[in-house]
């Protein structure tokens, strides 16, 4: 290190070499400050492409683990969705039933009369048969009018996490491609 005017130099020397011959040779002066400088600042940018990696890493796993959990989430409303359709199909059933035991009813309501004063208390349980088939049929209208707004909200439901699958899918790779390119 040698002083110039006051200011501390750093000096390196190559020789130029041809055919076994020095030739020449090349020097060059840094002015140590501006070295330390650069130093400095070579340091700051590695830490802070370090942070960086290690932020764009967290970051990675988090998507992957909010794809994963989202994926779990679209498997479970995939499978309500079929429990409903489930319960559809058991509605019908209490639906067909509830028809037939209504036409029972009737049939018995007829047959009372038929029978007179006899079947009078058995027109009384026939009317009650019919009253229960139609409480019936109305409760299962009911339900199955709240089953498809619930299917329909699935449907949306699995709509959006499907949505944000992709998006989490597309982040991670994101992710993973900028934390290779700045290792």
């Amino acid at each position: 290190m040698e002083a110039f005017f006051g200011v501390s130099f750093r000096g390196l020397a190559a020789p130029i070499i041809e055919n076994g011959q020095v030739i020449g040779a090349i020097a060059i002066q840094i002015q140590e400050q501006n070295e330390k400088a650069l130093q400095e600042i070579s340091d700051q940018i590695f830490e802070s492409i370090n942070q960086a990696n290690e932020r764009i890493t967290s970051i990675h796993t988090g998507s992957e683990g909010l794809a994963a959990y989202s994926s779990s989430l679209l498997q479970q409303s995939t499978e309500a969705s079929e429990a409903m359709k489930n319960t559809d199909e058991v509605i019908h059933i209490i639906k067909k039933i509830a028809s037939q035991t209504n036409i029972l009813g009737l049939n018995a309501s007829i047959e009372a009369a038929r029978a007179g004063e006899h079947g009078r208390g058995f027109n009384i349980v026939a009317k009650e048969i019919r009253k229960l088939s139609n409480d019936t049929l109305e409760s299962t209208e009911k339900i199955s009018s709240t089953l498809k707004m619930m299917q329909t909200s699935i449907h949306e439901i699995q709509s959006m996490v499907e949505n944000v699958v992709t998006v989490d899918r597309e982040q991670a790779s994101a992710t993973e491609d900028i934390s290779s390119f700045i290792n």
